[in-house]
């Protein structure tokens, strides 16, 4: 797979794209010791707008559905989520970065520490993987470190 750069600037022919995508999110928790994995696999879009690119999908759960963005930009990534609960959470490789999780029990702080931020593109196959490994602090107390892999590609019989 090509390692997509982001050296490219704004105005010089950059091309917009959009298209329906099969997505595979696996999660792996480090927490007292313990590690835990989950796998979600869902429908969705890629699409690229201004240098920025965007991962777009519908989560379903007991309490209702869940609308998430992840938003890729040169150095830093964002996860948006709403619907059912709402997330802010936000990854910069060797930063801590603030975010909130909210609930019907009530709103949360989260402060990420992250020590991996890998985005691959590889246009010619439209396939992609970003990988997130970082530690998580809510409300001020260590819960863990996480890594989400996020594995991609174009699919046109997925269903937006």
């Amino acid at each position: 797979m090509l390692h997509t750069e982001f050296s490219l600037q704004k105005g010089c022919g950059e091309v917009s794209f959009s298209f329906p995508v099969k997505i595979s999110l696996k999660t792996s928790i480090f927490q007292d010791g313990v590690r835990e994995e989950y796998e979600l696999i869902a429908f969705g879009r890629f699409h690229k707008k201004d240098g920025i690119y965007y991962l777009k999908y519908d989560e379903i759960i007991d309490s209702g559905t869940i609308h998430t963005t992840v938003k890729i930009k040169e150095d830093e990534v964002l996860i948006l989520r709403s619907g059912s609960l709402n997330m802010r959470q936000a990854y910069k490789r060797d930063r801590l970065m603030s975010g909130t999780f909210e609930t019907e029990l009530g709103s949360f702080y989260l402060t990420t520490n992250t020590k991996e931020l890998d985005f691959q593109w590889d246009p010619d196959l439209k396939k992609g993987t970003l990988k997130i490994h970082y530690g998580l602090i809510m409300e001020q107390v260590d819960v863990g470190t996480y890594q989400l892999t996020f594995t991609f590609q174009e699919d046109e019989k997925a269903i937006i």
